[in-house]
């Protein structure tokens, strides 16, 4: 079973934009030695990230970093950009880009992954990609089960005011999407820490064949097209100034 994702319209843009954090992930085979691809990329992108961490995960064994299903595609470094607005972080066999809240757009972004990826060709890392994943992180500080269209209920008895995570995988075009909603989290907004809900959209593609920036923005639209279908649309009208 497809969900229909077609019918809904897509605004450019909405306001407030509710859009914590926003990541386009890409694993890869490699010709190049897992402790080799880190150096051979932070060579090439240093200049235009002012600070380096390393992540915990460089505190377990090598081997078991290797070896682990659930550990072989974790980022071992990250990198943030000089105005702070994206994070780069790479591991042995996966490199993502990150562009933190306030979102600064798809245009903008879109640009940025473009420049990522002309560059990864050019250092000549990645043998194919094995799976492009494009994730939205989605917060509000009210509960979001009642503006959206997901029914939770036992016995036709509605369930929304009960604190809540739902999560749901399924096919979306040629892509897969897993929608996790959970409407008892703690949202950072700009005021702070507030409870309030979350909408997070993972849409990835396994083995892409298709050239990856053309895999990416297909991505980016049907993940868009599942958060645009599941809001309500009374809510993206009259609370989310919708620019078309």
């Amino acid at each position: 079973m497809e969900i229909n994702l077609n019918a809904v319209k897509l605004p450019k843009k909405i306001d407030p934009c509710p859009i914590l954090e926003a990541v386009v992930e890409f694993r890869f085979e490699s010709p190049f030695p897992y402790d080799a691809i880190f150096g051979i990329v932070y060579n090439e992108f240093k200049s235009d990230f002012s600070s380096l961490q390393e992540l915990p995960i460089l505190q377990l064994p090598e081997v078991v970093r290797r070896q682990d299903p659930a550990l072989r595609y974790k980022p071992y470094y990250k990198l943030s950009s000089k105005d702070k607005k994206f994070l780069f972080q790479v591991g042995a066999r996966v490199f993502s880009l990150i562009n933190l809240n306030p979102y600064d757009g798809w245009a903008t972004f879109s640009i940025r992954l473009k420049d990522l990826l002309d560059r990864i060709e050019k250092i000549s890392i990645v043998d194919k990609y094995t799976r492009v994943g494009i994730r939205y992180i989605n917060g509000f500080d009210f509960n979001i089960l009642e503006k959206i269209n997901l029914s939770l209920n036992i016995s036709n008895e509605q369930l929304t005011e009960f604190d809540s995570t739902i999560r749901i995988e399924f096919p979306s075009g040629e892509f897969i999407s897993t929608l996790q909603v959970i409407n008892n989290a703690q949202v950072k907004k700009t005021e702070g820490i507030v409870k309030g809900s979350i909408i997070d959209i993972d849409t990835f593609i396994n083995n892409p064949v298709k050239p990856i920036l053309e895999v990416v923005k297909q991505g980016h639209n049907e993940e868009k097209k599942l958060f645009f279908t599941l809001l309500k649309k009374d809510f993206i009208e009259k609370e989310l100034n919708p620019e078309y």
